[in-house]
């Protein structure tokens, strides 16, 4: 059995802090081995949001492995990025819902359908990849509104 789908986060403003978040592993790995749930830290990211030029960084250590560092990270089909902003989170839904609608456009059955099949087909398929989170990233920017 694998931990899936867990989050663990801290504010780091200094050195200690590091160390506490680090203190925070440690008991996630406890509580793994008092449960006998395992956490796949190849599958675990560190990603440092900031805006500061010159963040503190620490390497981080989940059961003996260093924890990666990366940009961006997919958590429950978000895409969060170090900066939080949400453009490779828009772009990435935008190229699924695209892809979606243009197999249905080339799918030579649905271009015989009525009105109301290819409609049904698109709020199946489509629309709910571009709603999905849609309230925690909400389009505001003129640039993240789009229309396919």
């Amino acid at each position: 059995m694998f931990a899936d789908n867990c989050l663990l986060y801290r504010v780091i403003n200094s050195a200690e802090d590091t160390n506490k978040l680090q203190e925070d592993l440690n008991r996630l790995s406890e509580w793994e081995n008092t449960w006998q749930l395992k956490f796949n830290v190849s599958k675990c990211t560190v990603i440092h949001c900031t805006r500061s030029l010159t963040p503190l960084t620490h390497d981080y250590i989940l059961n003996n492995y260093t924890i990666n560092i990366s940009d961006q990270h997919t958590y429950l089909g978000v895409i969060i990025h170090k900066s939080l902003s949400w453009s490779p989170h828009i772009s990435n839904i935008i190229t699924k819902a695209t892809r979606t609608l243009n197999f249905l456009k080339r799918h030579g059955n649905l271009n015989k359908c009525s009105s109301q099949v290819k409609e049904s087909a698109y709020l199946t398929m489509v629309r709910p990849q571009l709603e999905y989170a849609s309230d925690v990233w909400d389009p505001h920017h003129v640039g993240e509104i789009i229309e396919l």
